[in-house]
């Protein structure tokens, strides 16, 4: 897991010529938001994040979390950023045009909908 000298510390050695996209985990990203920001980074897009889930068998598999479940909490992180004054790039669970729209209402300044060029938007 990285701190928040870290964090700071790879933003500043990839600032250079062109801006600086920091991808931060979405639970961590309130926190890692303004030392990056300071760092020079030009803006945030925010990472899926972790969860566990139960097997059949009765084990427990863990990892990134995609989907529209995502959503709620990635819009909420949106906004939180915005109002900080962080330009954010709206990620995580935009399935639909509605949530990209919600996305920007929310102040992010740029929305990434990688899933729906792949398969279409839903719905």
């Amino acid at each position: 897991e990285v701190d928040l000298r870290e964090a700071q510390a790879m933003t500043a050695a990839a600032i250079g010529e062109l801006p600086v996209i920091i991808r931060l985990p979405l639970e961590r990203a309130l926190e890692l938001a303004n030392p990056v920001m300071e760092a020079g980074a030009s803006a945030v897009s925010l990472g899926p994040p972790r969860g566990a889930l139960p097997t059949p068998e009765g084990r427990t598999i863990s990892g990134r979390i995609y989907g529209p479940a995502v959503f709620p909490l990635a819009l909420g992180v949106v906004k939180s950023l915005a109002g900080m004054g962080i330009p954010v790039i709206g990620a995580g669970g935009v399935y639909q045009p509605g949530d990209g729209e919600a996305m920007l209402a929310a102040g992010a300044i740029a929305v990434q909908i990688d899933v729906a060029l792949w398969r279409g938007w839903q719905g």
